[in-house]
């Protein structure tokens, strides 16, 4: 913006003598812009177009000095002005996208003000910025890509344009061209949201000492750069976050929060950090300040209950607002509600569910996302029940198990499964590839391949939808081993899976909802963990305290799932002599 803002306005001799026209007075406006002095570069340029009113740049820089002072509405009043007197001018166009573009309803007319700037000027670059972003804004990423491949061709050496390609691509899970992409930007203008970029991309490939040399650039960049790049810094801590390096993590959280104080994502970043550390009150008091200022919030007119009110005689909402691993995991706080008096306990959550959650003692109905809700005198969100509750290492609720399959159906798999003996273990190897973090959290097949050449044991395969590079391993497997069922096509709720569960000795799992559903039941989970796990699982330590049956396996250094599998192994031995 700032070599825009040049071009546009370049530093005038300001020892000219003082004049009276229209023209001079917009010569002084100039020279108060490029020096960022917004008041006065507004004062000269209304004597300007006071003294000539068809001074259509005039109008236009006027227009700039005031949205520059949060004044959108004036501007855009000026800008319109000067584009009835000038409206071949890319400028003005572009200048009443920004406006538009802050406004989620005017996208359309944002992007129509990019292109008119655009078609008058090709190689303008703050343009094609702008139009790029907005597309990615729109989650359009696919025209962004076409977009931002012609906008390289008219602006080949802007760092900008190939960063933002390089963040689409990365969105596009398109990593090895992501990480070409920042490389160009970085080869134009070294930049820390592009090494940060870099390193996050290298991080997906695989290429963990290229990501970490990415990442240590990124420091130096961020370190170097004056003032402080609040996003930069709060992104540079959730890739240390991710790679288990929590004390430079929490570092640049600090100083994130420091430069934007309100940033919702800095806060609970680093309230999850807290949380991961077994710091609880300070991890809960995060999503607190977090849900204070949540748009959920103003979806209610009923206050929002954060533990102190009394609930005696009162209906509350709870509703899922995360996972279906995180439902499973929080609903245990309906027995906690009734507690405190609550005389109906209302849940809102995800339809896969239902079968399980109406049962769930002390659920007055369970409503799937998007029927219609009960009357209620409170709300809150499940992910701020610990919070509500002053939940920590010393004051877990119940641990008693407090789900369980519908009856009918564990009396139909437990028939199904009568005459398969052996050690009954289900697997489950990977998650939802949409989640954020899938494949640090994730196995391949192929890793777990030594598990399935055990003769004492019998699989049940409980993963749903499989990867297509799993499927090659997964039908060679089928063929080769009698001991294996797939059980995919069977898991047509959570009901059903919550049924097979109950006829197992132990579920072996990666992080997903599955790990809580069995958890809930009670029923023996090994867990399988990743360096730098979710937070509720803590550090350095095997076992859980929301789940008493769950057993943690981790990794001892990033991406080793071989150890993992081993020890794994040791685990089944044992379990098996018993």
């Amino acid at each position: 913006m700032r070599h825009w803002l040049y071009k546009i306005f370049p530093a005038r001799n300001q020892n000219k003598a003082e004049s009276t026209t229209g023209a001079a007075a917009k010569t002084r406006g100039d020279e108060f812009l490029a020096q960022g002095n917004w008041a006065e570069a507004e004062r000269n340029y209304r004597e300007a177009v006071a003294l000539e009113p068809h001074l259509a740049k005039a109008h236009s820089n006027l227009g700039f000095a005031l949205s520059r002072q949060e004044r959108d509405a004036e501007a855009a009043v000026s800008l319109r002005c000067a584009l009835e007197l000038d409206p071949a001018n890319a400028d003005t166009h572009y200048m009443l996208g920004t406006l538009a573009a802050k406004e989620a309803h005017r996208f359309e007319e944002a992007r129509h003000c990019f292109g008119e700037a655009l078609h008058r000027s090709p190689d303008f670059e703050a343009a094609h910025v702008a139009l790029c972003n907005l597309l990615v804004l729109q989650r359009e990423l696919a025209e962004a890509h076409v977009a931002l491949d012609a906008a390289l061709a008219h602006c080949p050496g802007s760092a900008a344009l190939y960063r933002l390609r390089g963040e689409v691509e990365r969105d596009e899970k398109q990593f090895a061209a992501a990480a070409a992409s920042f490389e160009e930007a970085l080869a134009i203008e070294p930049n820390p949201d592009a090494a940060l970029g870099l390193g996050q991309a290298l991080l997906r490939l695989g290429q963990r000492t290229a990501a970490m040399a990415a990442f240590e650039r990124a420091i130096q960049l961020l370190q170097a750069s004056t003032p402080g790049d609040a996003k930069a810094m709060f992104n540079l801590g959730a890739a240390l976050m991710s790679l288990g390096r929590y004390d430079e993590a929490q570092s640049w959280f600090e100083q994130s929060l420091a430069l934007r104080p309100d940033a919702s994502e800095a806060v609970i970043a680093r309230g999850w950090l807290h949380l991961l550390r077994g710091e609880f009150e300070a991890g809960w008091r995060a999503y607190r300040h977090v849900r204070l200022h949540s748009p959920v919030q103003q979806r209610f007119g009923q206050p929002l209950w954060d533990g102190q009110a009394d609930l005696t005689d009162k209906a509350i909402l709870i509703y899922a607002d995360q996972g279906m691993g995180d439902t499973l995991q929080l609903v245990r706080y309906v027995r906690e509600l009734h507690a405190r008096g609550a005389s109906a306990v209302y849940l809102d959550a995800q339809a896969p569910l239902r079968p399980l959650l109406q049962a769930v003692p002390g659920v007055t109905r369970m409503l799937a996302m998007g029927e219609p809700l009960e009357t209620f005198d409170f709300h809150c969100p499940l992910s701020n029940l610990p919070a509500a509750f002053g939940t920590s290492l010393d004051a877990m609720p119940d641990a008693r198990p407090y789900i369980a399959a519908p009856p009918e159906l564990v009396d139909a798999w437990r028939a199904k499964l009568a005459e398969d003996g052996g050690l009954r273990v289900g697997v489950v190897w990977s998650g939802n590839p949409q989640f954020r973090n899938d494949r640090q959290r994730s196995l391949f097949l192929q890793d777990l391949l030594p598990l399935f050449e055990r003769e004492d044991c019998r699989f049940y395969l409980l993963q749903k939808d499989p990867r297509a590079v799993d499927l090659p391993d997964l039908q060679e497997l089928l063929r080769r081993r009698s001991n294996i069922s797939d059980l995919a096509r069977e898991l047509e709720d959570f009901g059903v899976t919550a049924a097979i569960v109950a006829q197992l000795d132990v579920v072996v799992t990666v992080d997903t909802a599955v790990a809580h559903l069995a958890g809930a039941m009670g029923k023996p989970v090994w867990i399988l963990l990743p360096f730098a796990p979710d937070f509720r699982w803590l550090l350095q330590r095997a076992d859980s305290p929301w789940y008493p049956s769950a057993r943690l396996f981790r990794q001892p250094q990033i991406g080793d799932w071989a150890a993992v599998v081993e020890e794994l192994g040791r685990a089944l031995d044992s379990l098996a002599r018993q």
